[in-house]
């Protein structure tokens, strides 16, 4: 999808353009453009955009301002958006993607405050700002619901942080730090350290927070109608892949690591569609699920069997209005690990 979006949008972008000429030269740009390879930047620094070319602004003084260039990227913005989640249900957006995403929306004169999937290993230990808006925003969307419950967040954590956009706004790097530390702490880490299992676990809270743009999406777009009637779907088929992946056989250690973290990405979004139904539907898929993982190898079953407990027992608390304590009812599914993620242990002591 991200290798095609940038061929389906390029002549999107000569909307506006009366000039033919100049609408097939700003498209063969624009492709261009979206082809060169993607970097990431230590402090938060990006690379140039596409706007800040010279040669793109004096195209840009000819395009005639209305309503339709507008209008034309939301509906192309909303059918992409539905139909990534639906048929990549249990992956991130990657960066490429994001990154067409947000140009549309900036096009359709949406201001969401989409994120980027951040490498541990260069990590600086700050966020953008954008990111603690994009947590607002998930907060206010999911207060209350299995998803703020099961990732055990505190609302009033998130609306404490200051945020850069208000009448009298903190010094943005007093606003990243904030984000940051919060993230930290909820991992159990401490900032700075520069190790990138420490750091990795402060990227996947941050990710917690902010859904990774399913929220910003969902809630921007106006699209929770739109995929009512897909969020069951969508999330049997990310515990279809979370089942079917962690049966295959890998020999490779690193391989491993990253099944593990994919997994549990995978499970976070599923989450996030559970916490979409209503209770009867939820009932439903959560019946649905612990048949599909009966029907699973003996190994994964005991492997998981913990993970499985901590979802089903959230919920089950939250339909019966029970007191929650996850350490007695199962485990919270998380990818990262300092000292060794514990689904690999229990594979290694299970010669798997």
């Amino acid at each position: 999808m991200a290798q095609v979006l940038p061929q389906v949008t390029s002549g999107m972008h000569g909307l506006g353009l009366e000039n033919e000429s100049l609408q097939q030269l700003y498209a063969a740009i624009h492709r261009a453009f979206r082809q060169r390879r993607s970097l990431l930047l230590l402090n938060l620094e990006s690379q140039v955009r596409l706007a800040e070319l010279p040669w793109v602004n004096a195209i840009e003084s000819f395009r005639r301002k209305d309503l339709s260039a507008a209008t034309a990227s939301r509906q192309a913005l909303q059918q992409i958006v539905i139909l990534t989640l639906e048929h990549f249900p249990h992956a991130i957006l990657p960066n490429k993607l994001v990154r067409e995403i947000a140009d549309l929306a900036s096009r359709a004169g949406l201001a969401i405050p989409l994120v980027e999937e951040l490498a541990s290993d260069i990590f600086m230990g700050e966020f953008g700002s954008k990111f603690a808006r994009a947590a607002k925003l998930a907060c206010g969307m999911l207060q209350g619901s299995l998803y703020a419950d099961y990732y055990e967040i505190d609302a009033a954590q998130i609306e404490s942080l200051q945020d850069s956009h208000a009448r009298e706004p903190a010094p943005k790097r007093q606003v990243k730090a904030g984000f940051a530390q919060l993230c930290a702490q909820r991992a159990g880490v401490q900032l700075g350290q520069w190790r990138p299992a420490s750091n990795g676990m402060i990227i996947e809270q941050q990710q917690i927070l902010t859904t990774h743009n399913l929220a910003a999406l969902i809630s921007g777009l106006q699209l929770k109608n739109s995929l009512q009637n897909r969020f069951r779907d969508m999330a049997q088929s990310c515990f279809r892949w979370i089942c079917a992946r962690n049966q295959l056989q890998l020999v490779d250690w690193h391989a491993k690591l990253i099944r593990v973290k994919n997994s549990a990405y995978a499970w976070r979004q599923m989450v996030f569609f559970l916490s979409m139904l209503p209770p009867a539907e939820l009932k439903l898929t959560l019946d649905w699920m612990e048949e599909h993982y009966k029907q699973q190898s003996e190994q994964f079953q005991l492997r998981y069997r913990p993970v499985l407990d901590g979802l089903t027992s959230c919920a089950s608390a939250r339909m019966s209005s029970a007191p929650l304590s996850m350490e007695k009812q199962g485990r919270q599914f998380l990818g990262w690990s300092e000292t060794g993620h514990w689904l690999l242990r229990q594979a290694e002591d299970e010669g798997v």
